[in-house]
């Protein structure tokens, strides 16, 4: 069943829910060293909590731009189908195309933020490509 609403207040709630997700983007993105440095990105949870770090750190720097949202789920897919070693190379592959995108995007404000997404993606990239090679 349809109703009817007032135009005036569906804009009020529109702007009303783009100022709250403006609000929750603009929180300044915390990484700490243990966080970095403390996972095994061979594993899944590991991989996806360090992949949630650089949504965080892109979504804070990068918050209108839309094609760091496909490579990151891109690289949120590869992990999920990691279970071979030919996946694993097609998650160190995924890593590769977005390290190269945050490579792009780095200017003098976020190079420190952007800097630790890289050593995240270096990681996730490196420990999945190593686990291949062991493997062959």
């Amino acid at each position: 069943m349809s109703r009817i609403i007032a135009l005036d207040a569906y804009r009020e709630r529109k702007l009303q829910l783009e100022q709250a997700q403006l609000a929750a983007a603009s929180r300044i993105p915390y990484v700490s060293d243990a966080d970095i440095w403390t996972k095994n990105y061979t594993r899944l949870d590991d991989i996806i909590f360090g992949i949630l770090k650089v949504k965080e750190i892109l979504d804070y720097h990068l918050p209108y731009h839309e094609e760091w949202k496909h490579l990151l789920l891109c690289l949120l897919e590869h992990a999920y189908f990691s279970r071979d070693e030919k996946q694993k190379s097609d998650l160190s592959d995924a890593a590769a195309i977005l390290k190269i995108y945050v490579v792009e995007e780095i200017n003098v404000v976020n190079k420190k933020d952007m800097g630790i997404a890289l050593v995240i993606l270096e990681l996730i990239q490196k420990a999945n490509y190593r686990q291949v090679k062991l493997l062959n």
